[in-house]
């Protein structure tokens, strides 16, 4: 049994070769079909990923989202979460309005309905975003911005995400024959953990690492895991 992980955005759905989309999703639906385990990994939430899984019919084992914070069966279980419980959000949205005098505040869940589930948005109209970072920072929270909100959330990757999943379906995470392949930033941990492959329409950053070899596409990819003895 081979095991295939694959970035989403830029590399499953490369948006640049809008014909390679469907080749993607056909080899993929052979590499399943001949006993493999297929599993996307992607920065959006799940349920923006179930939309898109939905529209356009694709088949996948599992699915680990929020760059590493969810990971769900194909049956919309969770099976594993990092999130922050009830309580934990009200304090820390109460402390973070009172040391930095935000006027609103707003709690927003990635997916679901539980407002507890991270990350979360503040909303404010100044915002010492410096000061922020450095004083959550040491708490494990990572804090990024987006206009006039700060997100925060637990720091993790993609590679946490599969490693926590790796445990629940008791795979070694040693397996040679688990892959990975990716386009962005955001992939390189899993990619160097992973035998990992990048595409040639990656990211600058990734696309001159050396150490991370070049594959056409997704479906070049499943057809070289499957042709190996």
């Amino acid at each position: 049994m081979k095991i295939l992980v694959s970035d989403y955005d830029g590399t499953f759905n490369s948006f640049y070769f809008k014909k390679a989309f469907k080749k993607n999703r056909d080899s993929v639906n052979d590499f399943r079909t001949a006993g493999n385990i297929f599993i996307i990994a992607t920065a959006r939430s799940p349920k923006h990923m179930y939309k898109e899984i939905e529209k356009w019919d694709i088949k996948c084992d599992y699915l680990i989202c929020n760059n590493g914070n969810v990971v769900l069966d194909s049956n919309k279980n969770v099976l594993f979460s990092s999130v922050f419980d009830k309580e934990y959000v009200t304090q820390l949205i109460e402390t973070t309005s009172y040391l930095y005098d935000l006027d609103s505040s707003q709690c927003i869940a990635p997916y679901g309905e539980n407002p507890a589930n991270a990350p979360f948005t503040i909303n404010d109209q100044t915002l010492k975003l410096i000061n922020v970072k450095s004083a959550f920072y040491e708490f494990g929270l990572k804090v990024d911005t987006f206009l006039n909100n700060i997100k925060f959330s637990r720091f993790s990757n993609k590679r946490d995400g599969l490693i926590e999943l790796l445990k629940k379906i008791r795979i070694s995470l040693n397996d040679p024959n688990i892959y990975s392949i990716g386009n962005s930033i955001n992939d390189i941990e899993l990619l160097k953990t992973f035998n990992g492959f990048k595409v040639p329409w990656s990211n600058p950053y990734l696309l001159f690492r050396s150490d991370i070899p070049t594959i056409g596409s997704v479906h070049s990819l499943t057809k070289k895991i499957q042709e190996e003895k």
